[in-house]
């Protein structure tokens, strides 16, 4: 289809219905004005509000049955209408509500979407509320709690603040767990990588526009971004790995379950955990990275301002009064000159400049558009070279990662440790080219614990690639191995000794501070495991 613009119509479509059931039920029922909503606004109020006090009754894992969602209305609607019903009018307005406007009086209804790539349509079942039998008082009643796609629709309606993105698409994750909808699950934790890396992205323009100018980016925008990367990096690093961990075990239980009886929807939910734990490790990759850069941005900061500051105590001064007048008066005042040139020569300027520019005519502009629009020219230009020049040190960045990768690849044997490794000082050198390569290169290492070659291997080819500027371990192993097959492996762990002594690596080039410090880490040691034929 050329019309790229239309792929996932059908899916944005499956949005659009979750507005427009709710509102054609509503839109349906003319006895609401009896009950003091004479306006359509006063209904859609009232109906939100419901939702959202039924999202927040999910959210703390409480019950909410129809006698909760009538005090509710009992509450609600007077503030909303200033009429006052009789406690009868409440009851039937809350059924109207619940069974009628949500639950459809227990009808299925669905959405059609048009997919243009199958030319096609979809349907979709639109539901808002999940119903389930509870005691309560020695009674049976009903409680009411919101579907995902009663989540989707409360949380489109307001743009919720970053930081609570994550917890909301974890929270959707975890209920498509619990529910072995593994298929949506995988939907759910693409997008939770998504959310990380576009924070990681956030980070990075941050750090180009601080390098043009700080105090134009902001102390106010900077505190923003910290306490982003503050809520991003406490509690959700801990939570990824513990969602990667219940993953392995439920594929350890499908795997038994299907060596006793080989039923094919048990390979595709297995087919569908391998690929909730590849984005997993993409996840927990994206959120180390962000932890080097959040360190990184605020070292940044700090030394931004400090040139800053610099400026500020530059010394500025009329070449008129203080140079040309009392040379001439005093012609004698020239054999001092060179205590006033000298601090120009004491190192090399940024910029030389061009002579002839003196005798220009300068071109007086009429139209004050054309030169802002110059400016704005000169500006792009300069983003644009900004950008290539980052993308190009990235890449060069990248091949230190992968030949440090290579280096150590070539040195690990099935249970060698790290200080039983002999390099030579050139091998040293590309295994550890800085302190902040070798660091996240072996912390990636120690967080995967076990390493799937072939399970990457299938993931890599199955799924778009990731940046192609950004170091991915995974990745980059599969990149690797298909040029050097010598180097390959099945799996691939790594094992903290804490009873060894500690490695020292002397000497090694720390690319922030510009200077050389000495790396001191935990031994480990190494599994290489590789199937013979």
């Amino acid at each position: 289809m050329k019309n790229s613009y239309l792929n996932d119509f059908s899916d944005r479509m499956e949005h659009v219905g979750l507005y427009a059931i709710l509102l054609e039920n509503l839109a349906s029922k003319q006895s609401f004005e009896k009950y003091g909503l004479d306006t359509f606004s006063k209904q859609v109020n009232l109906i939100f509000a419901i939702l959202l006090f039924v999202m927040e009754k999910t959210l703390l894992e409480e019950t909410c049955t129809k006698d909760d969602l009538l005090q509710f209305i009992h509450e609600t609607h007077w503030q909303l209408t200033k009429v006052q019903l009789t406690k009868e009018e409440e009851s039937t307005l809350t059924d109207l509500i619940v069974d009628d406007v949500f639950m459809n009086n227990g009808l299925t209804r669905s959405m059609e979407g048009f997919d243009f790539e199958e030319e096609t349509y979809t349907s979709t079942t639109i539901r808002y509320f999940d119903t389930k039998r509870v005691e309560i008082d020695g009674h049976d009643r009903v409680s009411y709690s919101l579907t995902d796609q009663g989540y989707n629709l409360i949380l489109s309606t307001k743009e919720i603040e970053s930081n609570m993105k994550l917890d909301v698409q974890e929270l959707i994750f975890n209920l498509h767990m619990e529910r072995m909808d593994y298929g949506k699950a995988v939907d759910d934790v693409k997008n939770i990588y998504s959310l990380i890396r576009t924070q990681l992205l956030k980070i990075d323009m941050a750090e180009a526009e601080m390098r043009r100018n700080v105090i134009q980016y902001g102390f106010d925008r900077y505190q923003k971004l910290i306490d982003e990367n503050n809520d991003t990096k406490e509690e959700m690093f801990k939570r990824l790995v513990a969602h990667k961990d219940k993953v392995q075990i439920q594929i350890k239980e499908f795997e038994q379950r299907n060596q006793t009886q080989l039923q094919e929807d048990m390979q595709v939910k297995i087919d569908q955990l391998s690929k909730i734990i590849y984005y997993l490790d993409l996840s927990i990759d994206e959120h180390l990275s962000i932890f080097n850069a959040h360190t990184n941005l605020k070292r940044l900061y700090t030394k931004e301002l400090e040139k800053m500051s610099q400026l500020e105590l530059i010394h500025c001064f009329s070449l008129k009064n203080e140079l040309y007048e009392p040379v001439l008066k005093d012609a004698n005042t020239l054999e001092r000159l060179h205590y006033f040139l000298s601090p120009l020569f004491q190192k090399d300027l940024p910029k030389a400049y061009n002579i002839n520019k003196a005798v220009t005519y300068d071109m007086k502009r009429s139209d004050d558009q054309n030169e802002a629009n110059l400016r704005e020219e000169i500006d792009l230009k300069q983003l644009l070279e900004l950008e290539q020049k980052r993308i190009e040190q990235a890449k060069k960045r990248l091949s230190y990662y992968k030949f440090a990768l290579i280096t150590l690849l070539n040195k690990i044997e099935d249970g060698i440790t790290f200080s039983e490794m002999e390099f030579t000082e050139e091998e040293l050198e590309t295994l550890v080219p800085c302190v902040s390569i070798f660091k996240e290169m072996m912390i990636q290492l120690l967080i995967k614990e076990t390493i799937d070659l072939k399970n990457y291997k299938a993931m890599t080819n199955e799924f778009a690639q990731t940046s192609e500027i950004d170091f991915h371990l995974n990745q980059m192993l599969v990149e690797i191995v298909e040029e050097l097959p010598y180097l390959s492996f099945d799996t691939l762990s790594i094992e903290p000794l804490e009873e060894n002594e500690v490695v020292i690596l002397k000497h090694v080039y720390d690319d922030f501070d510009d200077t050389y410090k000495d790396i001191r880490f935990t031994d480990l040691r190494f599994h290489k495991k590789k199937e013979t034929l």
